[in-house]
């Protein structure tokens, strides 16, 4: 796995715990539910944002050279 993508998948975690502990601590009143919801709204994005670096680093990590081959994926998986 690349360096630049476990460090940005650290920096969402840190955020999406963030987000969590802030949607957490606001109190449950009438006047509260725009910013809940828009706390919750983010929290989603950053969902998102994590799923895409995590099938990222699965995609790069699926990706390796084999080094001295030089045929198809289709010849590799029948060998």
């Amino acid at each position: 796995m690349s360096d630049k993508l476990k460090e940005l998948l650290d920096l969402v975690i840190g955020i999406e715990c963030e987000l969590d502990d802030a949607y957490y601590a606001i109190p449950e009143y009438d006047c509260n539910s725009d910013g809940k919801s828009n706390i919750d709204g983010a929290r989603c994005s950053v969902y998102n944002l994590k799923d895409v670096i995590e099938k990222a680093i699965i995609e790069e990590t699926n990706r390796k050279d084999i080094p001295g081959f030089e045929g198809t994926m289709g010849a590799l998986e029948s060998l």
